[in-house]
């Protein structure tokens, strides 16, 4: 982990393009699903990396093949101050609560190209 770069102010959390209006709309929820079950999940919570390099070995182990290259994914940058939750044994933290849409401070699309401030 001594090669990743943490951010103390934003972290990642990778959703689909078709979960994305309703997300700047209504803000991520916990949610515990046929997705939270393929990573092993035991509760409801949304997930989000603390680091771009924990992501992206995440988008290449797990994503990929759990969401598939048909489905079009993309990254929401954070702000951390939202994530309760930290693993400082991971690139990982999550949160358990609803969090707002304006805790969303940017959309990128799978290979981090920019795509709109939210």
């Amino acid at each position: 982990m001594a090669d990743h770069q943490f951010y103390p102010d934003k972290a990642f959390h990778v959703t689909t393009q078709a979960n994305l209006a309703s997300i700047l709309l209504n803000g991520l929820a916990p949610l515990y699903g046929r997705r939270s079950q393929q990573f092993g999940e035991t509760m409801p919570k949304i997930s989000f990396f603390v680091s771009r390099e924990g992501l992206e070995e995440a988008m290449t182990r797990y994503f990929e093949k759990a969401f598939g290259q048909e489905e079009e994914l993309v990254i929401l940058e954070v702000a951390s101050n939202v994530i309760v939750h930290p693993n400082p044994d991971h690139a990982e933290a999550f949160a358990v609560e609803k969090i707002p849409p304006s805790a969303i401070i940017a959309i990128y699309d799978r290979n981090w190209q920019f795509v709109a401030k939210a």
